[in-house]
């Protein structure tokens, strides 16, 4: 659904700003576009799913199999459900145009708001939580939604400013969901917060 666009709440799109954000973002896409070859059209497309529903949910329902990262995979279905709603009243609100126009490719004509990026912010929200709870893969894990919110650049689905807003709120939910399970397993105590550090439960 829609809601009160930013021009005529006043936000960012009011003319001046969204254009700017409009303009520099298409020449960011045109740019990374330049490495575009067809077998990269094709790895990129793969790539882009990690960020998609079926895998983020099958990632996290595989991680309900094993007790040691079971907290992890209730964490992980949480901030997928968390971040759909939160995105999509986000883009509702923004109603800023996805990319478009000779100048840049575009895989497919999503009409949904552009910004943030729901693929990464997805993405960064399930993948951040299952990297926490790994330690030995966790910067291997952890790279995925930043691969995936590249390929949305590329792929001309998002400006490069969607994609770092999507990070950053998937990172923050992620945080936010690993400091709720510490405190609700006892781990940590809400006036503890400034003298230990957050661990994910079971390292």
């Amino acid at each position: 659904r829609r809601g009160v666009s930013g021009r005529e709440s006043g936000g960012i799109r009011g003319v001046g700003m969204e254009d700017a954000y409009v303009r520099w973002g298409t020449e960011m896409v045109s740019l990374v576009q330049l490495i575009r070859t067809p077998a990269l059209d094709q790895i990129f497309l793969a790539i882009t799913r990690l960020g998609e529903m079926p895998v983020l949910l099958m990632c996290a329902a595989t991680a309900l199999l094993f007790p040691r990262i079971r907290w992890a995979g209730c964490a992980m279905l949480a901030a997928f459900l968390i971040s759909s709603v939160v995105n999509a009243e986000i883009k509702a609100t923004l109603d800023i145009p996805r990319p478009s126009g000779h100048e840049v490719y575009t895989a497919n004509n999503t009409t949904t708001s552009a910004t943030p990026s729901a693929h990464t912010m997805s993405a960064a929200a399930v993948w951040f939580l299952l990297a926490l709870s790994l330690p030995g893969w966790r910067w291997a894990v952890g790279a995925i939604p930043i691969v995936v919110g590249f390929t949305r650049v590329y792929l001309g689905m998002h400006y490069p400013g969607d994609v770092i807003l999507g990070l950053a709120l998937g990172a923050l939910l992620a945080l936010s969901l690993l400091l709720i399970v510490e405190v609700a397993s006892g781990r940590l105590r809400p006036w503890e917060l400034r003298t230990r550090k957050i661990k994910a439960p079971g390292l």
